[in-house]
């Protein structure tokens, strides 16, 4: 019970090595003893021996504990039902739902007075984000006013009976085509409905947001001269996000819209991201011969950007198996074997023929439901048979 101690202790690891050492040393020792000895034995014992040793075999077992079991800190998980198949891996980028950006533009000419937000910003659907003055629109205010004013009074003419139908009829199209020249410019019905009856005085024009979302690019300046058509700001909702994959044509076969899709940011290795596959662009590249994947996001917390690289992981063919995590899986030589827990402190090692090199979840038919695999601190209870089955020989 010394040896084993010694084995699974972590906090010194000199005493480690040089137990290694002297181990070594012993065992090629012993090894020349035998041979020495077998030169000098019947043929007969030294096949019995050879015979007895691998009937033996290797230790498979192991009974520690409570407290190794402890500081060893062991962590398991039961083998489950999950799906099991082949994992596609693909490279991907984050970009902005189409119809979820904006550039923000000025549809008259002028100076802008005043910016209101800037870059990183969070801004609602018509939030004003920047007040821009010119002739044209005092112009436009003032033809709404004075067409508002003669509609009113060819109304009033009407009403006592010595108004001109035509000309009641000019006065209403005058007056919606004011209303509408500022409609185009961006004013809103009740905007308008302000300005035209004086309820609403304005010396410079406000351009608002027409999305909720991030300013991730501003252009504006105050002060400066700004042209009808000029983009002034770049918004963009990243609740949701797109990430768009790109899939080799030979791999298109395995990919359906609506399968579930696992991505991983390359500046954040350590988390995932799950969504849905929304689209396969039916268009190859000529240059890399790849089509498009589209992936949402829901993105609630806005940690996927424009622009951000990823790994887009979609399982194909899947089925349903009794399964664990691929980093349950041990190697050794060309085998791979798990650890099993019979009880809190009793461990066993079981061949499986999953994969060594697997991602997700592998598949172990030959292990019933419910058995408690070691997931953390198979590396050290390994260890620990290796140094009993050293003592033993």
């Amino acid at each position: 019970m010394s040896t084993l101690k010694l084995i699974m202790s972590t906090k010194n690891l000199q005493a480690n090595i040089a137990y290694f050492l002297r181990h070594y040393v012993f065992y090629v020792s012993y090894l020349l003893v035998l041979i020495v000895n077998g030169c000098n034995k019947p043929s007969s014992d030294s096949s019995s021996e050879v015979q007895q040793s691998e009937q033996e075999g290797p230790k498979t077992t192991i009974t520690l504990t409570s407290s190794q079991v402890s500081s060893i800190g062991v962590k398991t998980v039961p083998v489950a039902v999950h799906n099991v198949g082949t994992l596609l891996e693909l490279p991907g980028k984050v970009v902005p739902q189409p119809d979820q950006e904006a550039y923000v533009t000025s549809l008259i000419s002028g100076r802008i007075e005043k910016v209101m937000v800037n870059e990183g910003d969070h801004v609602t659907k018509g939030e004003p984000l920047v007040t821009i003055s010119g002739s044209k629109l005092g112009t436009l205010i003032a033809d709404l006013q004075n067409a508002r004013l003669e509609f009113d009074r060819q109304k009033r003419l009407m009403d006592h009976g010595v108004g001109i139908k035509k000309q009641l009829q000019d006065a209403r199209i005058a007056y919606s085509s004011a209303r509408q020249q500022l409609r185009a410019i961006g004013f809103s019905a009740s905007d308008i409905k302000k300005l035209a009856t004086g309820q609403q005085i304005l010396d410079a024009m406000p351009i608002r947001s027409p999305i909720d979302g991030v300013v991730l690019d501003r252009m504006a300046v105050t002060g400066g001269p700004v042209s009808s058509g000029e983009k002034l700001f770049y918004v963009v909702n990243l609740k949701p996000v797109w990430v768009q994959a790109n899939a080799y044509e030979q791999d298109l076969e395995k990919i359906k819209t609506g399968q579930s899709a696992e991505i991983h940011a390359t500046v954040s290795p350590g988390k995932k991201y799950s969504g849905k596959i929304r689209n396969i662009v039916p268009k190859i590249n000529s240059d890399d011969r790849t089509a498009s994947v589209i992936i949402e996001l829901p993105n609630k917390t806005e940690a996927l950007k424009p622009g951000m690289y990823t790994t887009v992981n979609i399982l194909t063919g899947a089925r349903r198996k009794p399964a664990i995590p691929a980093q349950a899986v041990q190697v050794e030589g060309e085998s791979t074997f798990v650890i099993v827990a019979e009880n809190d402190t009793t461990f066993h090692k079981v061949t499986v023929s999953a994969p060594a090199d697997g991602v997700g979840y592998v598949a172990v038919p030959n292990i019933e439901t419910g058995t408690k695999v070691i997931t953390e601190g198979a590396f050290q209870i390994i260890s620990a048979m290796q140094g009993i089955q050293a003592d033993e020989d």
